[in-house]
């Protein structure tokens, strides 16, 4: 009976470190396979990284950032004396004093500007005071060799097309005046309560007056 109870003490021993070994042996083969797994993931994300930065491309025309189909082949310029407001929502610039933007060969100075960036509508006002302010300029278009002053201008950058009223143009060596123009994107006008002068007084003194009339560049 003792022999018996030996021989088993000695098998149960035997057992616990075969099995000690075993559970030994499958933890370095674990750590082994772990060292593997994370030696090829980081060789992968390495290739993946260098891939990345090397087919990088920063340009704006690839960070997907919508551009307008309709947009304006030239920039606008502008500024003002007093101050700048630009209202985000509505897209829509706001000169105050002295203000004066630019597009392509056009220049617009006056009182207020208002420019709808969408629809790329300009509106040119002149502020009436009711002091007489002798050093106050008249608001003024100019584009290449034309030149109109006037109370209020509406003019979209997009069609070319613009209203100008009480415009005050000179032509050569003559002087127009009209209640109200319109201006075609063929650049001929088109004027409404005119008069033809050669004074240059701004109130002329003699002229002829004409109900409508319609220029044509000379090309």
């Amino acid at each position: 009976m003792h022999q018996e109870r030996k021989n088993s003490h000695i098998f149960c021993s035997n057992r616990i470190k075969s099995i000690s070994f075993l559970v030994i042996f499958m933890l370095f083969l674990n750590t082994l396979t772990s060292a593997q797994v994370v030696k090829i993931s980081y060789a992968d994300s390495t290739k993946i990284i260098q891939d990345s930065l090397k087919n990088k491309d920063t340009s704006l025309n690839n960070l997907n950032i919508p551009i307008s189909s309709d947009k304006l082949e030239s920039e606008v310029k502008y500024q003002a004396k007093d101050s700048l407001v630009y209202d985000a929502i509505n897209k829509k610039l706001m000169l105050y004093t002295n203000a004066e933007i630019s597009f392509e060969d056009i220049k617009v100075t006056a009182d207020y500007i208002e420019y709808l960036q969408d629809s790329s509508l300009l509106t040119a006002l002149e502020i009436v005071t009711t002091t007489d302010d002798t050093s106050k300029v008249k608001p003024r278009i100019n584009q290449g060799q034309e030149s109109s002053t006037f109370s209020a201008l509406y003019f979209n950058f997009k069609s070319k097309r613009a209203l100008v009223e009480n415009a005050y143009s000179q032509y050569g060596e003559g002087y127009i005046l009209s209640s109200q123009v319109k201006r075609n994107n063929d650049n001929s006008i088109n004027g409404y309560g005119n008069i033809y002068t050669t004074c240059n007084d701004p109130h002329p003194h003699f002229g002829i007056a004409a109900k409508k009339l319609k220029s044509f560049p000379i090309k």
